[in-house]
């Protein structure tokens, strides 16, 4: 029984195994049960107390104290299910097979289908069990931690999938967790969990290979995330089902990137920090620039405000809009300027449905990741009035690293001619200094 999944009639056909263990992991529990079924608190039981994160991975001296107290062996037949169809059974699955314990699956469809289907259950019991033997070896390369994420980030050479909605993914929608900002890690790629289940169940195989037949080719280590750890495991499952790949989970997920590496400029005491660094700068020199080019009086976007050192130049001849990804900052620009108009933005997504004559940017794209700028530049022709401007500055270099947690990639003239030429015809593209000679460039464009 070493298939991840397997079918309520497959179980129910081996019932009377005397190996057989059925482990009840929904999140709350239900009424009845599959007969004979062991309940597991899982955020209680299979995760670590002491950890300020959610779901987080138990060590291998809890675990395996943990699968004692339920009666499981090392000789054990376990079948782990939720009630929720397939949500927290795959998380239970990928944390056995983590542990060395190959012979486990997952109940397909779970308690909802095992009820659709006619077979019997009983009223929530806690069973007596003996103590078992179960004996755990941790498998290390099938977790990962922030350590090796932030690492990954210059070498790419794995590729993070993340199960969370699109909305999520690309900071369009609100997580969750209060107080946590939504986005993604750079370099990951989002693939919902919902579009691997139907009805509670997994999709058939071939439906679940037309899904994963991008990733096919890529020979990367894949590692799965979300928002904590647990429906990155449903993906997983559903990837294995169809391919042969090494596969891991960066167990923090999301939460702890975005409390760890994603905190810069999202919290008071960066913000202040920032402000500090930047007291003396601004913008001026590509301002003026762009009143060359883009009449006075236009409607003007502002893509990354921070402070609003540049945005009070801006409002000195335009009609401008101020954004920002960071709350922090959209908030105190509210409070400072309460007759402007402030937009909480993402870079690369853009969602508004207003229309500009102008966008500028001063140092912001530079935090985009490749497919994410063009996404960006995509999306700025897409709100941008016929023959539209935008003008933007960027580091100069090649390469990219990351600083204070941010990914931050470095351009020459030639790699921002071809981004911006897809949409734009280049007007302006010069070297110019800020801290040193001709460390920064400048792009002005008209949308063709």
């Amino acid at each position: 029984m070493t298939t991840p999944l397997v079918s309520c009639q497959w179980l129910n056909e081996n019932s009377n195994d005397a190996d057989l263990v059925v482990l009840d992991v929904s999140p709350q529990p239900s009424a009845r049960q599959i007969k004979g079924a062991r309940y597991v608190d899982v955020k209680n039981v299979f995760s670590d107390p002491t950890s300020d994160l959610p779901n987080t991975f138990p060590s291998a001296i809890q675990f395996q104290g943990d699968c004692q107290v339920l009666g499981i062996n090392s000789t054990s037949k376990i079948v782990v299910y939720d009630n929720k169809g397939v949500f927290l059974s795959p998380r239970v699955w990928w944390m056995f097979r983590t542990f060395g314990h190959q012979n486990v699956s997952v109940l397909d469809g779970g308690l909802i289908e095992w009820v659709a289907q006619g077979y019997e259950t009983e009223q929530r019991t806690e069973h007596h069990v003996e103590h078992g033997n179960f004996k755990g070896q941790l498998q290390p390369n099938q977790v990962k931690g922030y350590e090796f994420v932030k690492s990954n980030l210059a070498d790419q050479n794995a590729l993070l999938i993340d199960a969370r909605s699109a909305g999520r993914f690309n900071g369009t929608a609100p997580e969750p967790r209060e107080g946590l900002r939504s986005g993604n890690i750079p370099g990951s790629i989002n693939l919902p969990y919902t579009e691997v289940l139907q009805d509670g169940k997994f999709k058939p195989l071939p439906e679940l290979k037309t899904i994963f037949k991008t990733l096919a080719n890529d020979n990367r280590p894949f590692v799965f995330t979300c928002g904590s750890g647990v429906t990155a495991c449903i993906i997983l499952l559903a990837s294995e089902l169809v391919m042969q790949h090494e596969n891991a989970v960066y167990d923090g997920s999301w939460t702890e990137w975005a409390t760890k590496e994603g905190a810069y400029y999202h919290t008071a005491e960066s913000v202040d920090e920032y402000i500090k660094l930047a007291a003396d700068v601004n913008g001026q020199e590509l301002i003026d620039q762009l009143k060359n080019v883009l009449p006075a009086q236009a409607a003007l976007l502002e893509i990354g405000s921070g402070p609003g050192s540049d945005w009070e130049i801006l409002k000195q001849d335009f009609n401008v809009v101020g954004s920002d990804n960071s709350k922090e900052f959209t908030d105190r620009l509210k409070a400072n300027y309460p007759d402007g108009e402030f937009l909480e933005l993402d870079a690369t997504t853009l969602a508004t449905d207003k229309q500009f004559d102008g966008i500028y940017s001063n140092k912001v794209l530079q935090h985009l990741r490749d497919d994410q700028l063009a996404t960006s530049i995509q999306r700025q022709a897409e709100i941008l009035t016929d023959g539209g401007i935008v003008c933007h500055s960027v580091w100069k270099g090649e390469g990219s690293e990351i600083f204070k947690g941010m990914f931050v990639n470095y351009y020459t003239k030639e790699a921002l001619q071809a981004f911006f030429a897809t949409a734009f015809n280049v007007l302006v593209l010069e070297e110019y200094g800020e801290f040193e000679d001709n460390d920064s460039l400048l792009i002005i464009a008209k949308k063709k």
